[in-house]
């Protein structure tokens, strides 16, 4: 059941042909040819394009103005550590945690309110991360493989709370 306060998460695999995700390969075919989308997070005016190649990372917002769907001028990546995933969610709920924000300056140049991705890796029982700013709250299921990946509206200047919630009920707690 898709909750309103849940952005629609979708791995690329599972069919999702939206434009975004060309566009945000384009965009990072220069810093490695093999970088390749994994996961998608659609909203109606942003979609975040995850792509991963063996050891690097990029999450590329794609912004929808007037219906043209346009890439960001400046992205950011990290490294892309591979490990094996812990049983339980524990101490550290998320590794491999990369968090980043974007936002488009408004018609006064400035930038104060934009998006926060956050993605990582979580324990075989994580199923849910949720991701809290002073704007709103959103929930994204963790894929089968452990992906979490997830975008919530936030300020420029916030630090959202972001957990993992693991089948036992428990709400763990990712520390910057």
């Amino acid at each position: 059941m898709h909750r309103p306060d849940e952005e629609k998460v979708t791995t690329v695999d599972a069919g999702l042909a939206h434009p975004a995700v060309e566009i945000a390969r384009q965009r990072v075919i220069d810093f490695d040819p093999s970088l390749t989308p994994v996961a998608v997070a659609t909203r109606p005016d942003v979609v975040a394009v995850l792509l991963q190649s063996d050891d690097k990372r990029f999450t590329v917002f794609v912004v929808d103005r007037a219906g043209e769907w346009i890439p960001p001028d400046y992205i950011c990546g990290t490294p892309r550590r591979v490990r094996q995933r812990e049983a339980d969610t524990g101490h550290r709920p998320l590794y491999n945690v990369s968090r980043s924000w974007f936002g488009w300056p408004s018609s006064d140049g400035d930038q104060e309110e934009g998006w926060f991705s956050v993605t990582g890796m979580a324990a075989l029982d994580a199923t849910e991360l949720a991701i809290t700013s002073t704007l709103e709250s959103t929930v994204a299921p963790i894929d089968e493989a452990g992906l979490a990946f997830g975008i919530v509206r936030a300020r420029r200047d916030d630090q959202p709370a972001v957990e993992i919630r693991t089948r036992d009920g428990r709400a763990v707690a990712v520390r910057p």
